[in-house]
């Protein structure tokens, strides 16, 4: 390879990598939403010892949890007990999800 080779294929590399790095940072911009709701809660104040049924539905599998008597019950099952601390994990996370990015709708 003689040096005007290297340089027409020094000059093509820096010109693909710069139009990679513009549709990077364009598409990093996209993502990042800066509202005022990015970063808020979802659920706003959500209470956790209010809630007394979780419903997950998925595929036309159903599953369904009840409180009744301070205990948390597999209705599908027989009012068998349901885990108390993967019932705890999830209402926790849902307390604390946020919001990471917004879409604008009908705009």
């Amino acid at each position: 390879m003689n040096s005007k080779q290297f340089g027409i294929l020094l000059v093509l590399v820096v010109l693909l990598g710069g139009a990679g790095l513009m549709i990077y940072n364009k598409r990093g911009d996209s993502w990042s939403g800066g509202s005022a709701t990015t970063g808020q809660k979802l659920l706003g104040a959500f209470q956790i010892n209010d809630v007394t049924q979780i419903a997950i539905k998925q595929h036309g599998n159903e599953l369904n949890l009840a409180k009744k008597d301070d205990l948390w019950r597999v209705r599908e099952r027989g009012d068998y007990l349901a885990d108390f601390g993967d019932i705890s994990k999830l209402l926790l996370k849902l307390r604390d999800l946020k919001a990471v990015q917004t879409e604008k709708i009908g705009a």
